[in-house]
């Protein structure tokens, strides 16, 4: 009985600590849109029309894969919490369906990568030496506000 309270305990603070993590102010509320945010790139970078094209591109598919991300960690988090709420925590079928969503976990990490890949290769090096120090900048500005 009482490894049945400690798993569970601990299941609960892993989804406790995933849930703190799950992005900042603007993610919570919808994020900026990939368009916003090709605009500001646009000011800052001076893309060509080939750049905007291919990273507003990028930024949609990101947008979506990242939406598909956040369902699976929602439905896990459920699973997870409908676990807690039984009077037998099944850890095997808990495990069987956290190893199902893996796959579709990898997949989406895979996609976000060549997403960034794509976003990469079409800035120039100096591009993306500024772009490094715009989204470091952005970081330390969201992380003061918290």
């Amino acid at each position: 009985m009482t490894k049945v309270f400690v798993t569970a305990g601990v299941l609960l603070l892993v989804a406790i600590i995933i849930m703190s993590f799950r992005g900042g102010r603007h993610q919570r509320s919808g994020g900026h849109s990939a368009v916003d945010m090709v605009k500001h790139m646009e000011r800052k970078l001076d893309l060509t029309e080939v750049q905007k094209t291919t990273i507003l591109s990028s930024l949609k598919e990101l947008e979506i894969t990242r939406n598909k991300m956040n369902l699976l960690h929602e439905e896990l988090e459920q699973k997870m919490m409908q676990q807690l709420s039984n009077t037998f925590f099944d850890q095997e079928e808990l495990n069987r369906y956290f190893e199902s969503k893996e796959r579709e976990y990898s997949t989406a990490r895979q996609q976000m990568i060549a997403n960034m890949v794509a976003i990469h290769t079409v800035l120039t090096p100096q591009q993306r030496q500024k772009m490094n120090k715009l989204m470091a900048s952005r970081r330390a500005k969201h992380t003061a506000r918290r």
